[in-house]
């Protein structure tokens, strides 16, 4: 039963324009990009206090097709992202937007981001952006 809501929720959400989604929300307003970018940079911050951490690894949870995710772990200096999502969809809008090879290597999973086991200490960054009412149960 869980399983086919899994794959209803995969096939929804892969046909949905994130890009559109987005832009009603404020912070993707110009305006406001640029003065939260005045008031500071978090992505230079992160960068800073980890840099002795190279390389940096990064983890996208249910990030769908990582227009943010990507681009503000990329900011942050990790070299690598391991990305874990329901949707085969939005993993191929990832991946048409980026080319065959983005900057940085992307690992995508089609994965339920409930079922997934990560490694103790594995990843340096994790990164989820409007996706946390996804998950049943956090350690």
């Amino acid at each position: 039963m869980a399983w086919n809501k899994i794959k209803s929720e995969a096939r929804y959400f892969g046909e949905q324009d994130n890009i559109q989604l987005r832009s009603l929300s404020w912070s993707s307003i110009g305006y406001f990009q640029q003065q939260i970018g005045k008031a500071s940079n978090l992505q230079k911050i992160i960068a800073a206090k980890l840099a002795d951490r190279q390389p940096l690894r990064g983890l996208s949870l249910a990030g769908g097709d990582m227009t943010g995710e990507y681009r503000f772990l990329k900011n942050a200096g990790v070299t690598s992202i391991d990305a874990f999502d329901i949707s085969a969809g939005q993993r191929d809008k990832f991946f048409n937007r980026m080319g065959d090879s983005p900057d940085i290597e992307v690992n995508y999973f089609i994965e339920d981001v409930n079922a997934i086991s990560l490694k103790e200490n594995h990843y340096d960054l994790v990164y989820v952006q409007q996706a946390y009412h996804h998950f049943e149960a956090i350690e």
